[in-house]
């Protein structure tokens, strides 16, 4: 599990995006943790959606599913 509060700084325009302070988002951030080698994902872990413990489904791993995402206040 993910603890304390993730903050990233990403070049929205460049997506597309225009943000505004005070709007808010749902979404999720995970990091992928790979074995010594770095040839095989060992270990998921997700800000919000704590039901991601798969690190070989690659179909289960691409799906979007929302409803665990958590909530992205915009400043």
């Amino acid at each position: 599990m993910v603890r304390g509060t993730p903050r990233r700084r990403a070049p929205l325009t460049e997506l597309g995006l225009t943000l505004t302070p005070g709007q808010k988002l749902r979404a999720d951030l995970g990091v992928t943790f790979g074995d010594a080698g770095g040839t095989d994902t060992n270990l998921r872990s997700h800000w919000s959606n704590q039901s991601t413990g798969l690190v070989d489904d690659i179909p289960g791993e691409i799906m979007l599913t929302p409803a665990p995402w958590g909530e992205v206040n915009i400043r």
